[in-house]
């Protein structure tokens, strides 16, 4: 194993790494929630379907910035570009899978039946 720490997989975590890793799950969940009750005040606030269309465009790209960040960190770890792919591919069908029950369950979506043009599926 190099110093770096290149080649451990989680379950070889120290504690101090494994410290670090829950302080920024924490930070991160609490900065997502802020941004959740975000993204619901101005869905809430201005409901026109221009202003619905562009909240959605704002979040897919922070989204995808996102998605695009865990992609560097898994390369700089050493992942194989296949293994990027499939490791993160997967974990976002996770997340959102997740995220779509939740909001299902909160009752955040509204309208079931509207009309797409497949972008998002």
């Amino acid at each position: 194993m190099s110093k770096s720490g290149r080649g451990r997989n989680q379950a070889e975590l120290t504690d101090a790494e494994a410290a670090a890793l829950k302080s920024m799950g924490v930070d991160v969940i609490r900065a997502m929630n802020v941004a959740m009750q975000s993204i619901r005040t101005a869905t809430e606030t201005h409901p026109s379907l221009v202003m619905q269309a562009s909240i959605a465009d704002f979040v897919s790209n922070m989204a995808g910035g996102l998605a695009a960040r865990a992609e560097f960190i898994a390369m700089n770890a050493g992942c194989s570009r296949k293994d990027v792919v499939t490791l993160c591919s997967g974990a976002f069908q996770h997340g959102r899978s997740l995220a779509w029950a939740q909001a299902e369950a909160a009752g955040d979506i509204i309208q079931t039946n509207a009309p797409t043009t497949g972008a998002a599926q």
